[in-house]
């Protein structure tokens, strides 16, 4: 989010696709054992297309999709399983979201992500999975999108997407040493920085008309590094597209903060 309003202000860069939303729903959660937790929403959400009218302090935003379809009675069902959490220690994590509304549009939506982090040698083996599926009336708001940022680095942000998606990622970290430079009379960047080499690849089909971002035409595979500095609080990919051989860069806080800001 800071990042983003950045980028946003000062260049024109916006990583946001923005649709207005009144909802009015209730939900409720339920931990079952040490490991799963089930949470349950019912909702109606009316949504409406906006359009761009801010002006950066240069260049300019390119035009805001038509996202908005009027109101629609959803239903949602989120199933977590954490196994462990903590870093550099065997981790695995798994979420199913299934989801069904009627109204403007009657669809079906369901998608599912996973995580698993390892010891392995010096580093730290981390897997990382997604898939998605909707049906054809799926709203253009509710769709899938990747490339780019928090991604495939490398391709081109929200480039390819639709009613069905996959991505697939697993990556090597490893700290080796770093000069600490000192921020203060108390903090430091630390003495090591985190270096990760990376292989992602996705895919996308059932493109909705309309939307910037379409089916990908097969798998698109990316290659790259991530780094990470400050005590893991600074982290930067820079990646390849293995079939056109565009390059990307993204710097950012660490994922785990994104909620936060």
């Amino acid at each position: 989010g800071v990042v983003n309003s950045l980028l946003a202000q000062e260049s024109g860069h916006d990583l946001g696709d923005y649709v207005l939303l009144d909802r009015l729903g209730g939900s409720v959660s339920r931990r079952l054992g040490a490991t799963v937790q089930l949470s349950a929403t019912v909702s109606v959400e009316r949504s409406a297309s906006v359009v761009t009218e801010a002006s950066p302090a240069r260049g300019r935003y390119r035009p805001n999709p038509a996202l908005g379809v009027g109101t629609i009675s959803i239903g949602r069902l989120t199933i977590d399983w954490r196994r462990a959490t903590l870093v550099r220690s065997t981790a695995a994590e798994l979420q199913l979201n299934l989801e069904a509304g009627t109204g403007a549009r009657d669809y079906l939506r369901a998608d599912i992500h996973g995580t698993w982090l390892t010891p392995a040698g010096p580093g730290a083996l981390r897997l990382s999975g997604t898939a998605g599926l909707g049906t054809s009336e799926l709203p253009g708001y509710r769709s899938f999108a990747v490339g780019g940022w928090g991604t495939l680095p490398g391709e081109d942000f929200r480039r390819w997407g639709g009613r069905r998606v996959a991505l697939g990622r697993i990556e090597y970290s490893v700290d080796l040493p770093f000069p600490a430079l000192p921020l203060g009379p108390f903090v430091s960047t630390g003495r090591t920085v985190t270096l990760a080499p990376l292989l992602a690849a996705g895919w996308s089909g059932g493109g909705i008309a309309g939307l910037p971002w379409g089916p990908s035409r097969g798998a698109r595979p990316v290659a790259g590094v991530a780094v990470q500095l400050f005590h893991h609080l600074l982290h930067a990919e820079i990646g390849v597209g293995l079939r056109d051989g565009d390059v990307g860069v993204s710097v950012d806080v660490d994922r785990s903060w994104w909620d936060i800001l």
